[in-house]
């Protein structure tokens, strides 16, 4: 019998909204303000949970969530340049997106809260 580690339908139950972050150059080669632009809203489980990371000697509290959602191939190779946007606010994500077993593919994001 295998352990199953991916969420059920009933699971799915945040809403979330992904953001591609661009930051527009001008044409002399200054960076502009960034932008995010829309990809779409899924439905997600989402497993928070807390930490400590040491930063040059400093222990610093961080928000950490984790997102289990359905396959979307168009998400899959941004990666690090999505923001995931919930009822609790914006979101980071942190590092490849990895893709999980089940009848139906299925994908987890790992998140950092941003600011």
């Amino acid at each position: 019998m295998e352990i199953k580690d991916w969420p059920m339908a009933g699971e799915m139950t945040s809403r979330i909204e992904f953001f591609e972050n661009t930051t527009p150059v001008s044409s002399s080669g200054v960076l502009k303000r960034d932008t995010l632009t829309p990809l779409g809203s899924y439905p997600a489980k989402r497993i928070d949970g807390t930490g400590s990371v040491d930063n040059e000697g400093r222990l610093m509290d961080v928000s950490i969530a984790r997102f289990q959602m359905r396959f979307v191939q168009s998400l899959f190779g941004k990666g690090g340049k999505l923001i995931v946007r919930d009822f609790d606010g914006d979101w980071n994500v942190d590092g490849p997106i990895q893709v999980m077993g089940g009848r139906n593919r299925y994908m987890q994001l790992k998140c950092v809260k941003r600011g």
